[in-house]
């Protein structure tokens, strides 16, 4: 039986703030009050989770960790893109010890998701670190945060919804979904 090759992604930063503030969910959701302020903060952070999950995508800056043992391909895919940046490729032995992979020796592809590598990353354990995401709430998709809002307000007005979401968040997010083959 042959060993596949599977990396390992990790979430190294989180966002630092959600594409939604709790005033405008507020106003979507038509509350005045503020006894249902963390409930709706809470809200906001799942519908934004349960988003980047069913789109396979980064809404808010944040950085990731996509790790190999032993070696990894000269052609690597950054998943939960849209990628901004790769920060940088780490070689680290087995003591433990690192070696950076120059810059010069790699490239992202017309889309930016495809990591190019001109040279051979073997070692103990290979991390590339990457800051993925739209940017700010500000650069997030209309379209995401509507489908945030829509999936916000069912959660809200069906406390027992397990964040599941709904057909219509689904239409607004299918744009944007990392299709897998």
């Amino acid at each position: 039986m042959v060993k596949q090759h599977v990396p390992f992604l990790s979430q190294v930063t989180a966002p630092a703030e959600e594409p939604l503030t709790l005033s405008e969910a507020k106003l979507f959701l038509r509350v005045d009050i503020t006894d249902d302020d963390s409930i709706i903060t809470r809200l906001i952070t799942t519908a934004r989770k349960a988003a980047e999950t069913y789109m396979r995508r980064s809404i808010i800056t944040q950085q990731w960790a996509l790790i190999y043992d032993d070696y990894a391909p000269c052609q690597i895919f950054l998943p939960r893109g849209p990628v901004q940046t790769v920060d940088v490729i780490r070689m680290i032995a087995s003591d433990d010890s690192q070696a950076v992979v120059d810059g010069a020796l790699y490239s992202q592809a017309a889309d930016s998701s495809i990591l190019n590598v001109r040279t051979t990353l073997i070692s103990h354990r290979v991390e590339i670190l990457y800051t993925a995401g739209f940017g700010l709430a500000a650069s997030v998709p209309d379209e995401i945060k509507q489908g945030m809002l829509l999936h916000i307000s069912a959660m809200y007005d069906d406390r027992a919804n397990s964040g599941v979401l709904n057909g219509g968040s689904q239409g607004l997010y299918d744009p944007y979904k990392i299709l897998s083959l």
